[in-house]
C-alpha cells in the first residue's frame, strides 16, 4: 500500500508541477516568418490575395490527404475564405478581415471551437524584389494545457510557413523567367546590338505638333535644314536623323529633325539649332518596313534595356537610310533605331 500511495502521490506532484509549469508559459503566442522574393510586389501579392492560386501551393492541404477545401463566395480581398475538413487535421476556416493591395493581408483564423487566431502576411518592398512576412498571433488562454502547446507552436508551425514561402517563391521565379522566355520569343527578330557611338557636329529643328501633323513638319523642317546646309556650303554626313524627345500620341509629339555634318556650323536663325550629336553608349535595332509598324522594334529595345539592367541616357532617335523622297514603296523604308544608355 505503501508503494502505491508513494506513486500516486508522485503522479499528483508531476501532475502540479506540469500545470504549474504550464501557467507559466505566455498565452501570447506568435509565430513568424519572412522570405525575400526576386519578383513584383504586385505578383506575390497575388499569390496570397487569391485563393485560388493560394490553394494549389498551402503546406497543408499538400501534407494532409484527408483534407477537402471549398472557397466561400468572395476568393479575393476582404471577405475572402474558405474553409477545410480534415480526418488528420480537424475543421476550420480562414477568412480575411482587411487586405491592403501590395501590403498587408489580416486573416480570422478558426480552428474548431477553439478561439480564433489572427493572420498576417505582410508586403514590403526591397531592393532585390518582395519581402513577405507571414505571421500568426493567438491567444491560449489559461487552459495549462495550451500555453504548454503554445510554447511549441514556432517549432510545429514555423516550418510550415517556410515550406509555404519557399513555394510561392518558386511559383514566382518560374512566372518571371516563363516571361523572360516569352518576350524573348516575341522578338526572336529583333536583331539588337550595344555600340559605342561618338559625337558629331549636327543642325537640327526643335518641334513639337500632333502625330497626324508629324509627316508635314518632317518635310518642312529637312527642307529648310537642306536649304541652310546649301547656303552655307556644309556637307550632310550619314543618314538624316530624328530625336524624339517627348512620344505621347495623338496629342502631342516633341521631336527634333536633325542633319550630320563635315564640319561645325553658326546659325543667326531662330529656328535652326547647331550643336554636337550624342556621344556615349547606346543600344540599336533595324526596322524595315513602313514608320507605322516599327513599335515592335521599339517595344523589343525597352525590353532589352530592362532585362540587362540598363538605364536610359537620354532621348532616342532614328536614321532613316530611305525616305519617301527616295523611295516610293513604304515597305522598303530602312529606319535605325538608337536608344542611349548607361
Amino acid at each position: 500500500m505503501k508503494t502505491l500511495k508513494y506513486v500516486i502521490a508522485s503522479v499528483i506532484i508531476l501532475g502540479l508541477i506540469f500545470v504549474g509549469f504550464g501557467y507559466m508559459q505566455e498565452s501570447q503566442v506568435s509565430v513568424s516568418r519572412s522570405v525575400i522574393i526576386p519578383a513584383p510586389i504586385s505578383d506575390v501579392f497575388d499569390q496570397f490575395n487569391d485563393l485560388e492560386k493560394r490553394l494549389k501551393w498551402s503546406p497543408w492541404e499538400a501534407a494532409d490527404s484527408t483534407m477537402i477545401t471549398t472557397i466561400g463566395d468572395v476568393s479575393k480581398g476582404v471577405g475572402a475564405s474558405y474553409s477545410w475538413t480534415s480526418e488528420n487535421s480537424g475543421d476550420g476556416t480562414i477568412s480575411y478581415k482587411e487586405v491592403v493591395e501590395n501590403q498587408l493581408i489580416e486573416s480570422v483564423l478558426q480552428f474548431g471551437e477553439e478561439d480564433p487566431a489572427q493572420g498576417l502576411i505582410i508586403f514590403s518592398g526591397v531592393a532585390d524584389g518582395t519581402k513577405v512576412t507571414w505571421e500568426v498571433h493567438m491567444d491560449m488562454g489559461n487552459n495549462p494545457f495550451a500555453r504548454l502547446m503554445g510554447r511549441y507552436m514556432d517549432d510545429m508551425v514555423g516550418p510550415t510557413f517556410e515550406d509555404g514561402l519557399q513555394s510561392v517563391k518558386e511559383i514566382c521565379e518560374s512566372n518571371i523567367a516563363e516571361q523572360a522566355q516569352a518576350l524573348i520569343d516575341n522578338y526572336a527578330d529583333v536583331s539588337i546590338s550595344e555600340i559605342v557611338v561618338e559625337s558629331k557636329p549636327c543642325i537640327s529643328i526643335l518641334d513639337s505638333c500632333y502625330l497626324d501633323e508629324i509627316g508635314e513638319r518632317f518635310e518642312r523642317h529637312y527642307g529648310d535644314l537642306g536649304a541652310f546646309v546649301g547656303k552655307n556650303k556644309l556637307q550632310i554626313t550619314g543618314f538624316s536623323r530624328a530625336i524624339y524627345h517627348l512620344w505621347e500620341p495623338p496629342t502631342k509629339v516633341v521631336f527634333e529633325p536633325l542633319f550630320v555634318l563635315d564640319k561645325s556650323a553658326e546659325s543667326t536663325l531662330s529656328n535652326i539649332k547647331v550643336g554636337t550629336t550624342y556621344a556615349g553608349k547606346v543600344i540599336t535595332a533595324t526596322h524595315i518596313g513602313s514608320y507605322e509598324k516599327s513599335a515592335h522594334v521599339w517595344e523589343a529595345l525597352d525590353n532589352y534595356i530592362k532585362n540587362h539592367n540598363l538605364e536610359m541616357n537620354g532621348s532616342p532617335w532614328e536614321q532613316y537610310e530611305n525616305t519617301p523622297r527616295d523611295e516610293p514603296d513604304p515597305n522598303k523604308y530602312i529606319t535605325h533605331i538608337f536608344m542611349p544608355v548607361k
